[in-house]
């Protein structure tokens, strides 16, 4: 059997981040770990989210501008290269935050 990333075997999680450089972001954080129900076994997936604390200079990641080819005037002719990346999955579960909480 081949072996599939993690991405692709374990229900999304999505990344809430929690902005602030005030003292007790990391408390809060760890309070809402523990509230989350456990990954794996019989949980609803939808309710299990990832916190991870950042610095109030945290800045999100600049979205790509898109490129239509000069011919295709409509998307319709548009025809993709490829359907996803490689480390798509990866960036979107891990790196690009789903919600992002500011306590400024």
């Amino acid at each position: 059997m081949q072996a599939y990333p993690e991405e692709l075997i374990v229900p999304p999680c999505p990344l809430v981040c929690l902005v602030s450089d005030a003292p007790y972001i990391d408390m809060l954080t760890v309070a809402l770990k523990s509230a989350t129900p456990p990954t794996g076994g019989i949980t609803n997936h939808m309710l299990t989210m990832r916190y991870e604390p950042r610095s109030a200079n945290y800045t999100l990641p600049v979205a790509k501008k898109q490129t239509i080819p000069k011919d295709a005037t409509y998307y319709d002719n548009y025809i993709p290269e490829y359907m996803l990346k490689s480390n798509w999955m990866h960036k979107h579960q891990n790196n690009i935050p789903a919600v992002v909480v500011s306590n400024s």
